[in-house]
């Protein structure tokens, strides 16, 4: 599948870094001001409810609505995993997801 998000044509995403920066510079142009809105100690890419969409959308679905993504777009944007069904790989990369999400916030709150 070609996905034609802007986003991702200039990130080709495939990094848990590259993803999670693509899904930020996507929530960026959307939403200004949306890591505000996240609570760190609560950020869980395994919950709809906490995930970065979850937390700044009330809900992962009506944020993939809202910025006109997909879910099958969504793992090259840092929002879900890409890792098939192995629990191992989905485990190590939400973990890793996680990691770079935090730092991605930790600079737009450093920067103001």
């Amino acid at each position: 599948m070609t996905l034609s998000h802007p986003v991702l044509l200039r990130q080709g995403a495939p990094t848990p870094l590259a993803r999670a920066t693509a899904g930020a510079l996507l929530l960026d142009a959307a939403e200004p001001g949306w890591w505000r809105r996240v609570v760190l100690e609560l950020l869980d890419l395994r919950s709809c409810a906490w995930c970065p969409l979850g937390q700044v959308f009330d809900g992962y679905c009506v944020g993939l609505a809202e910025l006109g993504i997909t879910a099958d777009e969504a793992p090259e944007l840092g929002f879900e995993h890409d890792c098939g069904a192995d629990p191992n790989a989905i485990a190590a990369d939400y973990a890793a997801l996680r990691a770079e999400w935090v730092a991605l916030i930790l600079q737009r709150q450093e920067a103001e």
